[in-house]
C-alpha cells in the first residue's frame, strides 16, 4: 500500500510518501501554491505517478482539540480534493508537526538557511509517521 501525506499550508503544500513494503517515509518536492494555479491537478499527478492508494492530510487542531482558522481551511481543501480524486482521504492531528520537523532537521545537521525549502515536506513526513503509528490500515 502506498500512502501520500499532505501538509496543507497557505503558501506551500508539503508532500511525503510511504510504501508499506518499505519501512521508510520519504519527502516529495512541495507544491508552491503561488506558482501552481491548479495545485489539485499537481496533487492528482503525484497520486497517479506514484500509484498512491490512500491520502493522509494533517489537520492543525488547537490545544483543546477544536478547529481553528487553518483547520477550517484544511477541511475545505479536503472537501475540494475529494471531488478530483477517487482515493480515500484520512486525517490526523498535525499539531506542532512543523516544530517537530524543524527540530529533526536541525538535529540532523541541516543548515538553517535551507530549512524553508524543505520544512513543509518534512512536516508531511511527521504527519505520515503519526498516521502510521495510529492506523491499523498499515499493519
Amino acid at each position: 500500500m502506498r500512502v501520500l501525506s499532505i501538509d496543507f499550508g497557505d503558501k506551500t503544500i508539503g508532500l511525503a510518501l510511504k510504501d508499506s513494503s518499505l519501512d521508510l517515509v520519504m519527502p516529495i518536492v512541495a507544491i508552491q501554491r503561488s506558482v501552481s494555479e491548479n495545485y489539485f491537478q499537481s496533487i492528482k499527478e503525484v497520486i497517479q505517478s506514484k500509484s498512491i492508494d490512500i491520502i493522509v492530510v494533517g489537520i492543525p487542531l488547537k490545544l483543546d482539540g477544536s478547529d481553528g482558522a487553518q483547520a477550517t481551511k484544511t477541511r475545505v481543501f479536503i472537501d475540494q480534493l475529494s471531488t478530483v480524486i477517487d482515493n480515500s482521504i484520512f486525517t490526523v492531528d498535525e499539531s506542532f508537526s512543523s516544530v517537530e520537523a524543524t527540530s529533526n532537521l536541525v538535529n540532523s545537521g541541516m543548515d538553517s538557511k535551507k530549512l524553508a525549502d524543505v520544512i513543509d515536506s518534512a512536516a508531511a513526513c511527521v504527519i505520515l509517521e503519526r498516521f502510521v503509528k495510529e492506523s491499523p490500515l498499515l499493519d
